[in-house]
């Protein structure tokens, strides 16, 4: 579904694709995801959502994706990041998050990383304050 001009994405738009693999939505338009969004994808491994116009990524979003490996979310408008934003991604290992605006990554944002092995935050330009909210990332960096 790469380049459609794709602007929401909501629940159960993808039902009947349990054993589809890999998704890619990228270079589209995406600005809106719903928590239930992804629901019923049992079988995704790799999710592309680079180069949208994603800013926001609320709680649950991710839920329901119970292999999933990678997660791209390179390229968008993700200015920060609440601690369940990325809840439900207990199996990815590789996440990009690079070239978005991030300033602020709550406490418990990285919870689920049991299993991540590759974090992307390059070419962000962001405008990291450092004192104690970011503290819980440079421990789990560490």
């Amino acid at each position: 579904l790469t380049g459609n001009a794709i602007t929401t994405v909501s629940g159960d738009v993808f039902t009947g694709l349990s054993t589809l693999e890999n998704l890619y939505l990228d270079n589209n338009d995406i600005n809106t995801i719903t928590s239930s969004a992804f629901t019923g994808l049992s079988s995704l491994q790799l999710l592309d959502l680079n180069t949208n116009a994603i800013d926001t990524v609320p709680t649950g979003t991710f839920y329901g994706l119970p292999v999933l490996q990678t997660l791209v979310l390179r390229d968008n408008n993700i200015g920060a990041l609440s601690s369940g934003s990325l809840s439900g991604l207990n199996t990815v290992r590789t996440l990009d998050l690079s070239s978005n605006s991030i300033s602020a990554i709550a406490s418990g944002t990285f919870a689920f990383s049991s299993n991540l092995t590759d974090l992307d935050l390059n070419n962000n330009n962001n405008p990291w304050n450092c004192n104690c909210k970011l503290l819980e990332l440079v421990r789990w960096m560490q």
